[in-house]
């Protein structure tokens, strides 16, 4: 499998192949056909500048061998590497460019039908996510270290200014976020930041002056925009595993993502956490950390290159290569769905004046739903699905198998409807005609609520609860997600 940030990138490496090309002049490529004692050479320079861009990608990020990337991009590097400096050189560099147009139609239609992922493509793709965000964030203060240090050197310039004409007050000065390339400006508005708050952030002030006064090497002092950078990696980092590959990476290896459990990974969930929620101070939880105990409780927490490190080379990535054991100790899972604001409101309220954790909450109220609403009073007709009345002959067990095997469920009843069918026998048997004769019955619609969707079924086979993909009886597949027929 090859990631669609992977096949996005090798478009880009095409694209500069062929810019390359247009900004050549049509009468130097004509100038290369020209025989003098040179002419090889010429050649030969040419050549390497129009394939430059895709020569070293292709030597130092080669894409898997056998997949549909390798296979789009590998008639482009048969192409450079044929280039012979004896042979016309305006016919060669078009079919070079040929192959790379070619090319550059598969890998679009790579990225509208992606090919089936691997493991190892997943794990390796991961990989460079963290090492290039990673790189990212070692490098992104750099921009706002320059622009407070120039600050920081006018205002230092401007003191012999000041005292000469005295009583002439250094003027105020603004960043605008919304000019190109980003300047400092006099006057203040809705797109500035006041300079101050840049220099803040990210200039040491006299710590350095000091240090050379004092005949010390101080270690340098942290700066705000380092530990802003460093709440953003981890957070980008955590969110990728967490919510993307460690999914995907699951759904190939046949298991529960929650089957993945390590400490690092608990380990960077803690520290994302209270850079995110407790203003990069670190909590006792950050304190307890085993793989990555970097801070003490209450320590300002600012990452340090050497942290940036570790988070590299201790992510176990062996481990998530390979499927993992599954969860013991707990079979514990969410459940999707919303309610009225205000109603979670007063659950949330109450729970906290009892001391009820949340869980318990929505374990209770769910043990009171399924108490409330037995199968038999949702199947008065009876639970045989071969003889029940009103079933169609060619009616079929589907199952989701996309979004964790999830659907939303609605039960439309009259005002006595399925209440009622404790009473059993014909009285039940009426009631149920009744309510299918005024449009209610069960139905199932995607997430997003689109009305449009909702599709009517037989009946609702198996809820999707307890990690069960959700089952339903019908004469098609409902219009929305994936689903395939089964044999009970």
């Amino acid at each position: 499998m090859t990631a669609i940030s992977t096949v996005a990138r090798w478009r880009r490496v095409l694209e500069n192949v062929r810019d390359f090309q247009n900004l050549t002049m049509p009468q130097a490529l004509e100038g290369l056909r020209i025989q003098h004692h040179n002419t090889q050479y010429n050649r030969r320079f040419a050549y390497t500048i129009f394939s430059l861009p895709f020569s070293y990608a292709w030597m130092n990020s080669r894409p898997e061998e056998g997949s549909d990337l390798y296979k789009a991009l590998e008639p482009v590097n048969t192409a450079i590497t044929g280039l012979d400096p004896s042979l016309d050189p305006v016919a060669q560099i078009g079919t070079m460019l040929e192959a790379v147009e070619k090319a550059d139609l598969t890998l679009k239609g790579l990225i509208q039908e992606p090919e089936l992922a691997t493991v190892t493509g997943l794990v390796s793709e991961l990989k460079r996510t963290v090492k290039v965000s990673m790189l990212a964030a070692l490098l992104g203060p750099h921009g706002t270290v320059e622009l407070s240090h120039t600050e920081w050197e006018k205002r230092l310039n401007g003191v012999t200014e000041s005292l000469r004409d005295r009583g002439n007050e250094p003027n105020p000065r603004w960043v605008d976020l919304s000019v190109e390339p980003i300047s400092v400006v006099t006057n203040p508005s809705d797109t500035t930041v006041s300079i101050e708050e840049v220099v803040a952030a990210s200039h040491p002030g006299f710590q350095s002056m000091i240090s050379a006064f004092q005949g010390q090497s101080l270690r340098p002092r942290p700066l705000e925009v380092q530990k802003q950078f460093g709440a953003q990696w981890i957070s980008y980092v955590h969110s990728q595993w967490d919510d993307h590959y460690r999914k995907e990476i699951a759904k190939l290896q046949g298991c529960d993502f929650r089957d993945y459990q390590h400490d690092f990974f608990g380990d960077l969930g803690k520290i994302r956490n209270d850079f995110i929620h407790h203003a990069g101070v670190a909590t006792k939880k950050s304190a307890g950390c085993r793989i990555l105990p970097w801070f003490e409780a209450g320590e300002d927490m600012f990452l340090t290159p050497k942290m940036y490190l570790d988070v590299l080379n201790l992510w176990p990535w062996d481990y998530i290569a390979n499927r993992p054991e599954p969860l013991k100790g707990s079979d514990r899972g969410s459940f999707k769905g919303s309610a009225p604001n205000s109603l979670l409101a007063e659950v949330e309220q109450r729970a906290a004046s009892l001391g009820v954790p949340n869980n318990s909450v929505i374990e209770q109220a769910l043990s009171s739903w399924m108490t409330s609403h037995p199968l038999d009073a949702l199947d008065p007709i009876g639970s045989d699905l071969t003889q029940r009345e009103g079933t169609m002959a060619d009616s079929k067990i589907w199952e989701r198998t996309d979004n964790e095997g999830f659907a939303n469920i609605q039960r439309v009843m009259s005002n006595r409807g399925y209440f009622e069918t404790a009473g059993r026998g014909d009285e039940t048997d009426a009631i149920a005609a009744a309510d299918l004769a005024a449009g209610t019955g069960t139905y199932v619609f995607p997430d997003d609520g689109d009305e449009t969707k909702r599709f009517k079924v037989e009946e609702l086979v198996q809820p999707p609860f307890d990690n069960k993909p959700v089952r339903i009886l019908s004469a098609e597949a409902p219009p929305f997600g994936e689903w395939v027929e089964v044999t009970v």
